[in-house]
């Protein structure tokens, strides 16, 4: 005969607990055993390559929040650096592509340098 591993919190063990009997009203602690679920906010300091100075920089184009930054073309991003940020360059497409992708910006550098630059320079930014 096997032994059942899951251990019921309820004190009658033939009974279901309720859900709202078992789901924490502002006071109270959830019961050992609930499943609670907290939703955080990712930030844009947690996007990969990025960190507190990033943030600093995107703010001073309006961008603040991980939405904001994936509902922008990363060109159109650079462009509007590019023009309001001193010290933008190329490093920081790379960085952004890289946050929106999940990848270091020295490997979007690497793998895709040439492909950036003709985009850049059929917008009129590539460096010259």
């Amino acid at each position: 005969m096997k032994k059942s591993l899951r251990k019921s919190h309820s004190p009658d063990r033939t009974s279901k607990p309720s859900r709202t009997k078992d789901r924490p009203t502002n006071n109270q602690q959830p019961k050992v055993g609930a499943t609670v679920i907290i939703e955080v906010q990712m930030r844009l300091r947690d996007l990969k390559g990025f960190g507190p100075k990033s943030e600093e920089i995107l703010a001073k184009v309006d961008i603040n929040t991980v939405e904001d930054f994936m509902a922008i073309d990363p060109f159109e991003l650079y462009k509007q650096l590019k023009l309001n940020v001193k010290g933008t360059g190329l490093n920081s497409i790379y960085a952004i592509i890289g946050a929106r992708e999940g990848i270091h910006w020295q490997e979007v550098a690497k793998t895709r340098k040439e492909e950036i630059l003709y985009q850049l320079d059929d917008m009129g930014l590539a460096p010259k």
